[in-house]
């Protein structure tokens, strides 16, 4: 329902627009768009990266910003079939499967979530989204990402190893108890609280 009344907004807002994004480039509303999501304002941001997506559909980085968009507005559905269809295209980035990553574990979908992590990470190891100084994720939160998920997957080493690659610090070496598996909980939670 909350994205149904989200796109009624959309395209009510879109109908009463009175300038015309027929004469800006796909460059140009693209980033339009990511400047609207900057700001938080990402039903504006959508209809730029829709107008972008209009104009040269086989282009991928409008598609990256509209699956952005649309999760951040929890338009999870919208926002994974986005994704599915921003992977066909070509010059596919780790933004992609990093943002696609995000909207599968908000749906609770986490060992896909955990496989589009890791294609973001085999793409850029050292990932960081620059496509929005509203947002600043790394590849350590793509890190983070997977160590929940496995934790919530009951694959409680694989999380570790995780958590191990963000700190190598952490004491715990196994996770064979309920202590250690309340030790590496809380470490979860303070990791992604940073």
């Amino acid at each position: 329902m909350k994205c149904f009344l989200f796109f009624l907004i959309l395209v009510v807002s879109f109908l009463a627009c009175n300038t015309s994004n027929s004469e800006n480039s796909y460059d140009d509303l693209t980033n339009q768009g990511w400047v609207y999501f900057s700001k938080h304002k990402y039903s504006r941001a959508i209809k730029e990266f829709n107008d972008a997506i209009e104009k040269s559909p086989e282009r991928i980085d409008a598609y990256i910003g509209v699956c952005w968009s649309y999760m951040k507005t929890d338009c999870l559905n919208l926002s994974i079939q986005n994704f599915q269809i921003a992977s066909t295209k070509s010059l596919v980035d780790a933004d992609l499967f990093a943002g696609w990553a995000y909207a599968l574990n908000a749906k609770k979908d986490y060992a896909n979530s955990s496989i589009k992590a890791s294609d973001a990470l085999a793409i850029d190891t050292f990932w960081v989204f620059t496509k929005s100084n509203s947002l600043s994720l790394t590849h350590v939160d793509l890190h983070i990402l997977k160590a929940e998920n496995f934790f919530l997957l009951g694959f409680f080493q694989q999380s570790l190893n995780e958590v191990k690659i963000v700190n190598a610090t952490f004491p715990i070496v196994s996770v064979n108890s309920d202590l250690e598996k309340s030790e590496l909980a809380k470490e979860i939670q303070r990791l992604k609280s940073l």
